[in-house]
């Protein structure tokens, strides 16, 4: 893989907000508070579907605040494996590598944050020879956010997607998340609407605290352009 390329494709949209962060520790960089969170779920899928049969998810997460100002930022990967191999534990069962990766600021306004969401996806198709915009593909781009919290329900929704590049993956215009807590129960749903890539869907119940079994049930994006993965999971997760 050519790494430089790699590199220099996921970082250019890390710009503008490299050049805004020296004015956000200028204004205040005794009095903020920084925590950082580290996350992790294996998903195995009831059966196969649309040729994978397993994903492996792994974040890293920080918040910054100062009174009611907020950044959070995030990075991941999800790692998928194919149905064709005996387990995924098998060294051959890799087919795709997807990373995300993003920032959030927002601004509290009574029960409800709102600011700006930018991020990306990108996915890396394994065991084939690299062709640029097939093996590696990817969006990205800018959305208004907004998250509401009201006891233990919370929703969270981005979009439309200004997109300031041409995109080798099909992006979603808008995205949502639905989250009810009570106890050690979570219920969350995630869907996407709009935009070339298929409508997405997904339900997500867990039981626990930090470590949570759980099962997943919908449509979820597949790390091929154009293509939803319908399956019936059981998952482990840890982290927040």
């Amino acid at each position: 893989m050519d790494d430089a390329r790699w590199t220099d494709g996921w970082t250019s949209w890390w710009r503008p907000l490299g050049a805004a962060l020296p004015l956000c520790l200028a204004v205040a960089p005794l009095a903020a508070q920084f925590a950082g969170r580290v996350s992790g779920r294996l998903e195995g899928w009831i059966g196969p579907a649309n040729g994978y049969n397993s994903r492996a998810v792994a974040d890293l997460g920080g918040t910054w605040r100062y009174g009611r100002f907020e950044v959070d930022g995030f990075y991941g990967f999800r790692y998928w494996t194919s149905a064709d191999a005996i387990s995924p534990l098998n060294a051959e069962a890799g087919r795709s590598l997807e990373r995300v990766q993003g920032v959030v600021a927002t601004y509290r306004i009574g029960a409800c944050r709102v600011g700006a969401w930018t991020g990306r996806r990108a996915i890396l198709t394994l065991g084939v020879s690299e062709v640029w915009g097939q093996t590696i593909g990817y969006y990205d781009g800018v959305a208004p956010l907004a998250k509401c919290t009201a006891g233990p329900f919370s929703l969270e929704a981005h979009g439309p997607l200004l997109r300031y590049q041409p995109l080798t993956l099909p992006w979603p215009l808008y995205e949502m998340t639905a989250r009810v807590e009570h106890g050690l129960l979570r219920v969350e749903l995630y869907g996407t609407l709009g935009g070339p890539q298929p409508p997405v869907l997904d339900l997500r119940i867990e039981a626990g605290k930090t470590l949570r079994a759980g099962m997943y049930a919908g449509w979820i994006a597949a790390p091929v352009p154009g293509v939803r993965v319908s399956r019936f999971a059981l998952a482990l997760s840890a982290g927040p």
